[in-house]
């Protein structure tokens, strides 16, 4: 268009907005929506891969740590957390536990 290109992909993301965005290389990004837990997302499938909880407080900042396959968040309950970033084995389970969470709350 005139005014520039337009998106390649647009996520609408349920629940508040988006405070944080990083990415996780070419496929996957960390999102945190202004609590105390931030998602690993897959970008082609739109889909949450796992979960991080474990902060009391908003979490403030996010850094991905590529050589530690890892990701570091920083929170306003005075602490940092380094997570593990899952596997493909990991993320399978996780996508089953959400499939299924999102069956029994609709039922």
């Amino acid at each position: 268009s005139a005014d520039g290109p337009e998106p390649i992909k647009t996520m609408t993301m349920k629940g508040s907005q988006v405070e944080f965005l990083v990415s996780i290389g070419d496929e996957r990004f960390i999102t945190c929506q202004g609590g105390s837990a931030c998602s690993l997302w897959d970008f082609s499938s739109e889909t949450c891969l796992h979960t991080f909880t474990g902060h009391s407080k908003e979490i403030n900042s996010i850094v991905y740590l590529p050589e530690e396959k890892a990701i570091a968040t920083a929170s306003n309950d005075c602490s940092v957390k380094v997570w593990p970033l899952p596997t493909d084995n990991d993320q399978q389970s996780d996508k089953l536990a959400i499939k299924e969470n999102d069956s029994n709350e609709h039922a």
